[in-house]
């Protein structure tokens, strides 16, 4: 049969616009109103979880001011039942490093410590009686619930502040927490900020609840005799993403006896490890029954308004459809890279297998131009890979002589010896510099870039040696190196890396810094992040050029530029580095000069 042409097609398809026409508005209809009454409510969830960690960690805080006030002879039981605590006890000479308390033995290093832990059974019985019954809890069977052999749970969930103080001639810690297991008024204030205590048919309309593990501790939520469903556990999928994996769950969840919109926020003790789960949820029935209502209303009416084109069209409107929507598939797969995508040309509609043969043929076209670039690009870093190895080696010999005839140690040199010898040095060293970034370049260029972790003390292992390196070449500008660096922070990195990253910011800071000017290297803890910043006194980056900065091969014009020797790889490698530790970097002009920030995961 004879491929009809495209014009005629769309001719003998007229009768079916009006139903394409309420398709589209049907489709766009249910996703609008489910974008402002479902995803709506799911974003509110967001911020109401928010809300409870928050209400949470203001207790934590005020736990801590409590405990900066008093001093070891205070009246501690007066202390705990004005202040309703659950303990409050002085930790003093071996109890502090045997304490079961984590928060107690960080605290015994000198400065204090607070946050969620888990407080074993053992621990209970020393605490008193009453915080074991009140811990115990016997764990329920629980729909759509993993598989579980527990049958009561002896652990409890507790937030805790330790501080340190003296007691006499010797170090002590103030330690004071609240248990969370059937802490009911927490949940119901928390369920009376956010939610208002509503109620739609006898249940509450929010739910919040606190977990330990994947066991229920606290809790609004009602089982099936309408009480509160202590010991009931999370469903298996969430179990999965959010105590497995870590990950906050904000999606629609069967909880105990209804489906529920929800978000659920990990917990994690002071070592980073989840131990329980924050929950704040809403019935889903309200807002699905909503979206029913409307949507039954509206497919009556666009129905009756369609329903002629669909009969006489809906073949000629299905083959259609499905060719086109092949070809927008196999286009967005060829952008994405996959060149090896092909339309089939034997369709029945003629325009269709002219369409297919040109896509063929441009994919053909793309796929050979892709391997000639891929192996051109290869082999381009090959050789840079290749001769930057050779370089170094040879590199690190010539340098080691060059500084040994000029320091003089083969041998007295005299003053114009000593000062070419000087000028051979600094070319020696630039050219180290730029065989260590082409080698750098080459293994991000690669993807063989490998980022190995570990917790080091952010002065000791990342500045203090960048200072040491440049400090020779500062003392020449006579510029004043100022650092503001508590020795005590820590981050979880790769060492080696993130030293290339701090030697290049100083190492422009030094170039391209005002003779007699002063920089200034300063890190701080910022939430989850940290945050280090390397300025130096000098002339403002334009703002035209900021977007230049951590390009490959890229150098800011200007007469400061032109008189310091650069690859323009030193930016582009320290952008590599940062990004593949999850941070950022920018650079902020100030009146006198230039601050380059970067921020990364501190754990």
């Amino acid at each position: 049969m004879k491929p009809l042409s495209l014009r005629l097609n769309i001719l003998l398809s007229k009768l079916i616009i009006l139903a394409v026409i309420a398709v589209a508005i049907g489709v766009f209809s249910y996703f609008f109103i489910r974008a402002n009454v479902v995803d709506r409510a799911q974003t509110e969830l967001r911020y109401n979880v928010k809300v409870g960690w928050a209400y949470y960690q203001r207790d934590i805080r005020t736990l801590g001011k409590v405990l900066s006030v008093i001093g070891a002879d205070a009246d501690l039981q007066a202390i705990k039942d004005t202040l309703d605590l659950d303990y409050l006890y002085l930790a003093t000479g071996k109890n502090l490093q045997e304490s079961a308390s984590p928060f107690v033995r960080r605290a015994a290093q000198g400065s204090a410590h607070g946050g969620f832990r888990v407080v074993r059974a053992p621990e209970l019985k020393q605490l008193g009686a009453a915080l074991v019954q009140r811990a115990g809890i016997t764990i329920q069977p629980t729909p759509k619930a993993g598989k579980s052999d527990r049958h009561l749970l002896t652990d409890a969930l507790a937030i805790e502040y330790a501080q340190p103080l003296q007691a006499g001639n010797q170090p002590a810690v103030l330690c004071a927490g609240k248990i969370l297991n059937r802490d009911d008024k927490s949940i119901e204030r928390i369920h009376g900020y956010i939610f208002e205590n509503r109620l739609i048919d006898g249940k509450p309309y929010g739910t919040v609840t606190l977990f330990l593990g994947d066991v229920r501790i606290a809790t609004n939520v009602l089982d099936q005799t309408g009480k509160p469903a202590i010991g009931t556990r999370l469903s298996r999928s969430v179990y999965n993403k959010v105590i497995l994996q870590g990950k906050q769950w904000l999606d629609r969840a069967f909880v105990v006896t209804d489906w529920y919109l929800t978000a659920y926020q990990p917990i994690r003790d002071c070592d980073g490890r989840v131990i329980g789960i924050l929950y704040v949820g809403v019935l889903e029935k309200p807002f699905i029954d909503i979206l029913n209502s409307f949507m039954t209303i509206l497919v009556v009416v666009l129905a009756c308004t369609a329903v002629l084109g669909l009969l006489l069209s809906f073949g000629l409107a299905h083959r259609i459809s499905r060719h086109l929507t092949d070809t927008l598939g196999k286009m967005d797969r060829m952008s994405q890279g996959d060149l090896s995508v092909r339309l089939s040309e034997n369709k029945k509609i003629k325009e269709l297998n002219m369409l297919a043969k040109t896509f063929n043929d441009m994919a053909a076209k793309l796929h050979d131009r892709e391997e000639s670039l891929r192996k051109a690009n290869k082999n381009y870093l090959d050789l840079i890979g290749f001769v930057s190895h050779e370089l170094k080696g040879i590199l690190a010999s010539a340098i080691l002589n060059a500084y040994s005839v000029r320091d003089g140690y083969l041998g007295m040199v005299n003053f114009k010896q000593q000062k070419a010898l000087n000028s051979i040095a600094k070319n020696l060293d630039h050219l180290s510099a730029t065989v260590i970034n082409f080698l750098s370049l080459s293994r991000i260029e690669k993807d063989e870039l490998r980022v190995t972790k570990q917790t080091f003390p952010v002065y000791a292992d990342l500045v203090a040696p960048c200072l040491e390196t440049f400090a020779r070449l500062a003392e020449e500008k006579q510029m004043d190196i100022q650092t503001e660096v508590d020795p005590g922070i820590t981050v979880h990195g790769d060492s080696d890396l993130l030293l290339i990253v701090m030697n290049n910011l100083v190492s422009n800071a030094v170039k391209y810094g005002a003779k007699g000017g002063r920089i200034s290297v300063s890190a701080q803890e910022d939430g989850d992040m940290l945050r280090v910043e390397v300025y130096n006194d000098g002339p403002p980056i334009a703002k035209e050029d900021l977007d230049k900065l951590f390009k490959k091969f890229s150098r800011l014009p200007g007469a400061g530029s032109r008189k310091v020797k650069g690859t323009g790889l030193g930016l582009f490698l320290t952008y590599a580095i940062v990004a593949n530790h999850n941070g950022t970097i920018w650079c902020e002009p100030k009146d006198k000069g230039n601050a380059f920030i970067f921020t990364i995961e501190r754990s």
